[in-house]
């Protein structure tokens, strides 16, 4: 009896295992198709300086997990809580969970978004690596311990989880001594930063533009007028110097890695000393007219096909965001925004 008992419930464990297994093998597949993954649903959850953090309520585990708009069937989603909540304890270890469906070529993906957002980040404060590696170590010591990783990561305000600044600590610690060296860090994360921040380049760029022609809308001033008020001479130019106080007093903090960009666009050189404000303010007016028109013409052919899919399906626009609306919120996050569109 006790034998017969003992291998009904390894058969039940077998089987068990192998509809686990199967799960994970077409959530995997569908991850890689969406370039999502379970840690999406978990965004702002973590806090960058505290490990415990991982720990959510089943409650709140489930109504995140719905925001991904998975393709499953309710017994999909009894065997998900059991994997998350084996215990069924009522708590959730969000980290592990993860982690337990992140195959290697996501989590490299994953990766890789990191590296954008800190990339993103050197590249608009104009930090090079030494100045990067002086944020972090903060004793001064030419160490930066796990706890000076996570505290410089969290000064750059990126939003990084925990698990991401860590999944950057192991990149550089390639010694895995549990801290980085100098020679760590700018050997692993400048051929990271530069190889990717040539790809994030155009979208900073395009970003910033987007920012500066808002900025030139409502301000009250004009470019033009406020150029005038640096033409200390009135000879109708300006010191090329004084164009970051120009870009700050439309309400741009930190324009400085722009500059370049800015001048160009309007135009001129950096080996130029005066700005001629005039022909600048025009040309600058009309770039931002041009990305604008660009952008714009993206987003239509966007809606477009989406409303083609969507009179297909016969499906009309409310009908759309209330299927999108996973949580029943009247109010649609970006993650079941992307989910839904994909």
């Amino acid at each position: 009896m006790e034998r017969q008992k003992r291998i009904d419930q390894e058969h039940f464990g077998s089987a068990q295992q192998q509809r686990m297994d199967e799960l994970k093998r077409r959530i995997v597949g569908i991850f890689k198709e969406r370039d999502i993954t379970f840690f999406d649903c978990f965004v702002n959850i973590y806090d960058p300086l505290n490990s415990k953090a991982s720990i959510i309520k089943i409650s709140e585990f489930k109504k995140r997990i719905r925001q991904l708009n998975l393709p499953l069937t309710v017994q999909d989603h009894r065997l998900l809580r059991r994997i998350a909540d084996p215990k069924q304890i009522g708590k959730v270890d969000i980290k592990k969970f993860c982690s337990f469906f992140e195959t290697a070529d996501l989590r490299q993906r994953r990766l890789n978004k990191i590296l954008d957002k800190v990339s993103t980040a050197f590249f608009l404060q104009g930090f090079n690596m030494r100045r990067a590696f002086s944020l972090f170590d903060a004793d001064g010591d030419g160490e930066i311990s796990a706890k000076e990783f996570r505290q410089g990561m969290a000064a750059l305000n990126l939003h990084l989880r925990y698990d991401e600044i860590d999944d950057l600590m192991h990149l550089c610690d390639r010694s895995g001594d549990g801290s980085v060296s100098y020679d760590e860090f700018i050997s692993k994360m400048d051929s990271n930063i530069k190889r990717r921040t040539g790809q994030v380049m155009e979208k900073v760029e395009e970003a910033f533009f987007d920012k500066l022609g808002v900025s030139m809308e409502y301000n009250r001033e004009s470019i033009f007028e406020i150029m005038k008020d640096y033409d200390f001479d009135q000879d109708g130019t300006i010191d090329i110097k004084d164009l970051p106080k120009v870009i700050k007093k439309l309400g741009i903090m930190n324009p400085e890695p722009h500059i370049g960009t800015i001048l160009k666009a309007g135009g001129c050189g950096k080996s130029d000393k005066r700005i001629d404000y005039t022909d600048f303010s025009v040309n600058l007016e009309q770039e931002v007219q041009k990305r604008r028109k660009q952008s714009s013409s993206v987003y239509e052919r966007q809606l477009q096909k989406i409303s083609s899919i969507l009179k297909v399906k016969d499906i009309s626009f409310f009908e759309f965001f209330v299927m999108l609306d996973v949580n029943q919120t009247s109010s649609i996050s970006r993650l079941e925004f992307k989910t839904g569109i994909q």
